[in-house]
């Protein structure tokens, strides 16, 4: 997988493709960005969309759905996004996010997100 992030301070949509064929969902290269139709929120300068990402399998369906992090979302309080997949790629459509408060931790400059396991 790929990712690339603005490195500048300027607000630019980040974009990470998902893979394809027989190594990912989907049929040709998708891409997304915190500005794509139907996902949660809105690019701003410093969120850092995609800076980490990872397909994994969430539902348990054998599709691997996208999670991309946004550690500075919220003036650095960070936030993930689940873009759900489906037989033909991933889905905008049904994408949620959330933070470090919807699991009860800590918020203000957490970073949620900087950081994701495999």
């Amino acid at each position: 997988m790929i990712c690339h992030r603005s490195l500048t301070d300027r607000p630019r949509p980040t974009t990470t493709p998902a893979p394809s064929g027989t190594q990912g969902p989907g049929t040709a290269p998708q891409w997304w960005s915190q500005n794509s139709p139907h996902v949660p929120g809105t690019a701003e300068a410093d969120d850092a969309w995609g800076a980490q990402v990872r397909l994994a399998d969430t539902d348990g369906d054998g599709r691997a759905e996208l999670i991309a992090a946004a550690p500075g979302e919220n003036a650095g309080d960070g936030a993930l996004w689940l873009l759900p997949a489906s037989r033909t790629g991933l889905l905008a459509d049904g994408s949620w996010s959330y933070g470090a408060a919807s699991l009860g931790a800590p918020v203000h400059g957490a970073r949620f997100g900087a950081v994701l396991d495999e």
